[in-house]
């Protein structure tokens, strides 16, 4: 992770395709890396998101259950996409997944019950000629999803028809987990479109990766205060 525009660059500009001819992708080794690479460089107590920019599935989606999801081919790694999103949930990796609908070999409903099936907040939408708002606004609405649950105290008081005491018992409302109140998204980062670097913004504690396309993996940034 890293907040150097230049660093950014450099990585990205190292990165080629390669093998394939197949429409899946290796997106199960980019889910498994993000729970096992410790070059990544997550920072203790940050919200962690993976962010996946694609028109295709993971080699064995289908064979997985997935629904919307139907390859049914072998993996090359020897990964297995449930085990991969199981390992992401346990570790606390949300999953974003963007798709490239004029491209798109798979659907969106695909996308969406993979990103459901790794931790707190994981969403799907399509991309488009819109893309940074697309993954803006899903970041922004992943970095501020509570991942804990309280449960309300069970209480006892006077009922409204004179007769004896009345109980409320249940959960309460989500809350988020300590130090990670809600709060207006800071800090910014930027990737490399066209040619230029464009800004995301998402709040001060949250890392995330984004890889885009013929499964890279490519670590663009650790969001700080002020920018």
């Amino acid at each position: 992770m890293t907040s150097d525009a230049a660093q950014v660059s450099a990585a990205i500009d190292t990165l080629s395709p390669a093998g394939g001819n197949d429409y899946p992708e290796a997106y199960n080794l980019v889910f498994q890396n993000s729970t096992t690479d410790p070059n990544t460089g997550w920072r203790p107590g940050s919200r962690k998101l993976v962010v996946v920019i694609g028109d295709a599935e993971p080699h064995g989606a289908g064979t997985s259950g997935f629904a919307g999801c139907a390859d049914t081919s072998a993996d090359p790694h020897g990964l297995n996409t449930a085990s991969a999103l199981a390992a992401m949930k346990a570790a606390q990796r949300t999953l974003i997944m963007v798709r490239q609908a004029a491209t798109a070999s798979t659907s969106l409903e695909c996308y969406q019950s993979l990103a459901a099936a790794g931790f707190t907040g994981g969403a799907a939408r399509n991309g488009g000629d819109d893309l940074i708002s697309v993954i803006q606004a899903l970041i922004n609405t992943a970095a501020t999803t509570p991942t804990t649950t309280s449960t309300r105290p069970t209480t006892t008081g006077p009922s409204t028809g004179g007769g004896g005491g009345t109980t409320t018992t249940g959960p309460l409302p989500p809350v988020p987990p300590a130090g990670k109140a809600n709060a207006v998204p800071t800090g910014t980062v930027l990737i490399k479109v066209n040619g230029r670097f464009v800004p995301l913004t998402a709040r001060s504690s949250t890392n995330f990766f984004i890889t885009a396309g013929h499964s890279y993996f490519a670590p663009l940034g650790k969001v700080r205060p002020g920018g």
